[in-house]
């Protein structure tokens, strides 16, 4: 339903989203928040400019930025840029392709339910993603919001995802 790739452009964006007056942010800062590798997010990041979701900009306050407000932006049309080959495309009950001119005793239930979570999903804006979520300024220390461990001053410490 929805790609690896979708997902880390969805975090990425919902991060520079949380920007307050729409600073920008680095790859690095971006990619060490997400726990996404710097590269793929740089990679991401340039996709996303060239759809116009988002600006590079220059300098000593540079990085990325939003472009447009993130009510602008369905989490459809995320999805649907980064749709790649639907994953699994096997049978559930079996060792071959799904076939729907001759389904299994699962497809239709498992292809209604399918369509339904990408018909609700498709509802939302991402700025409905963030709600209740606290902006970031760019002088913050910004902990990671993808479960991972930080360490500092030795102690291993926990994070939360938000």
């Amino acid at each position: 339903m929805i790609t690896r790739t979708a997902e880390h452009a969805l975090r990425a964006l919902l991060y520079l989203g949380r920007r307050e007056n729409g600073e920008a942010a680095s790859v690095a800062r971006v990619a060490g928040a997400m726990g996404i590798p710097s590269a793929y997010l740089a990679k991401l990041l340039h996709t996303l400019s060239g759809r116009g979701w988002v600006e590079s900009r220059l300098g000593r306050a540079g990085g990325y930025a939003l472009a447009v407000p993130l009510q602008e932006i369905t989490v459809r049309e995320l999805i649907d840029m980064f749709a790649g080959a639907e994953t699994g495309g096997l049978c559930l009950l079996g060792d071959r392709p799904c076939d729907p001119a001759s389904p299994c005793g699962a497809h239709e239930r498992w292809s209604g339910a399918k369509r339904a979570a990408a018909e609700a999903i498709g509802q939302f804006r991402l700025a409905d993603l963030l709600e209740n979520a606290p902006s970031t300024r760019a002088g913050d220390e910004e902990a990671p919001l993808n479960g991972s461990h930080s360490r500092r001053n030795g102690e291993v410490l926990q994070e939360t995802r938000e």
